[in-house]
């Protein structure tokens, strides 16, 4: 989401000072997609955010299917009920997950492929790095991740040294590779993989539809990863057209239906999924 001038030498010499002031603009701007607003490269109508896109659908389904249980995630028509609410995404959606969870206090935020790093001064963003810079509203047990080792979108090596340590979730035990290890993965929060991906798409096989691992049977790979970060939740998907699907592409978010979580625990809880538009996720 940076925007940065440059000049012959490349990148232009700024200080420290506005390396802190940039990183604020990256926070400043995932406010705006999330809330709406303004900041720098980006201008996001209110009617356009993933908060008022949320209220909308969840509006629209109640009204659509009153049985389903779609209101108890609103306060009312026009404010969300977070701590109902399983926030994640993949790729930039899970920068957006990770935001929201600093802001509102939710059940849970999932990550997917997802970092914010401020290379030029070597650490998170601030709003990962400085905690109490935000509200800070979900405790850091809440927080997981999930990325492929070989993802050529993001620095594993710096994703779990640095940006999942900043959150806290290193607290909870070392990172995981699921590929030889069953659920629930020694409770860790940090998850990661090595398996071959058949598209070569190490950014999206995690959790894109068109680039997932599947076994014979067609069933993904992954589905035990993602139950297991999702908590008692038994189908992770979006819910389209009156039928939920895994992972489709959608304009900024999707809820998963109440009555798809397989009668667990978990009833009352919603999963928020925040997709990556980027044609390459």
């Amino acid at each position: 989401m940076s925007r940065h001038k440059t000049s012959k030498g490349g990148l232009k010499h700024e200080s420290q000072n506005s390396h802190h002031r940039r990183s604020d603009i990256d926070q400043r701007e995932r406010l705006a997609c999330a809330s709406g607003g303004r900041a720098a490269s980006v201008i996001l109508y209110l009617a356009n955010s993933i908060e008022n896109r949320l209220i909308k659908l969840l509006v629209y389904l109640h009204a659509r299917f009153p049985n389903d249980g779609w209101r108890q995630y609103l306060e009312d028509d026009l404010s969300i009920r977070w701590p109902s609410l399983v926030v994640s995404g993949h790729s930039q959606g899970g920068g957006h997950a990770g935001i929201i969870g600093r802001y509102h206090l939710v059940a849970r935020v999932v990550m997917f492929a997802a970092m914010d790093y401020n290379a030029r001064v070597g650490r998170p963003a601030n709003w990962i790095a400085l905690p109490n810079s935000t509200p800070n509203a979900t405790p850091s047990e809440r927080f997981y991740g999930f990325s492929h080792q070989r993802d050529q979108g993001v620095n594993f090596a710096i994703l779990s040294t640095q940006i999942w340590p900043a959150y806290g979730m290193d607290a909870f035990g070392p990172v995981v590779n699921v590929d030889d290890t069953a659920p629930p993965y020694h409770n860790s929060h940090m998850l990661t993989s090595n398996l071959e991906a058949p598209t070569q798409n190490y950014h999206g096989c995690i959790v894109v539809d068109r680039h997932l691992v599947l076994l014979p049977d067609g069933t993904p790979v992954y589905k035990p990863v993602w139950e297991y970060l999702l908590g008692a939740i038994q189908t992770m998907g979006c819910f389209q057209g009156g039928q939920p699907t895994l992972s489709q592409k959608t304009p900024i978010c999707s809820l998963m239906s109440p009555s798809q979580l397989a009668g667990s625990c978990a009833r009352d809880i919603a999963t928020l999924l925040i997709s990556c538009e980027h044609p390459t996720c």
